[in-house]
């Protein structure tokens, strides 16, 4: 009445090791590569230009905004069409970075 115990499966077979050591120097080099890429597209001129221009129509709506306050309408209403102006090429600029 002692029968044995089934024991688990038996130890895994190690795996063919020099394919297996190739098959991951080669995803690792992938990676590495992949990575190296994306740091490289981290920095772009479009977005660059698209952050100062962003900062310009800032500056340019505020500007407006002083212009209307000190009764200047026509000033302020042209401040205001270049405020609108830089803030269409910052959305350009940065779609255009986008898409590439």
């Amino acid at each position: 009445m002692n029968a044995p115990m089934p024991t688990e499966d038996p130890a895994p077979q190690p795996p063919n090791a020099p394919s297996e050591v190739v098959l991951l120097q080669e995803i690792r080099e992938l990676l590495d590569r992949q990575y190296r890429r994306e740091r490289q597209t981290d920095f772009s001129f479009l977005r660059l230009a698209g952050t100062l221009m962003q900062m310009l129509a800032v500056s340019a709506a505020i500007w407006g905004l002083l212009a209307l306050f000190g009764d200047q309408s026509s000033a302020a209403t042209a401040r205001f069409a270049l405020a609108a102006f830089l803030q269409l090429a910052t959305l350009t600029a940065f779609y255009v970075d986008q898409q590439r």
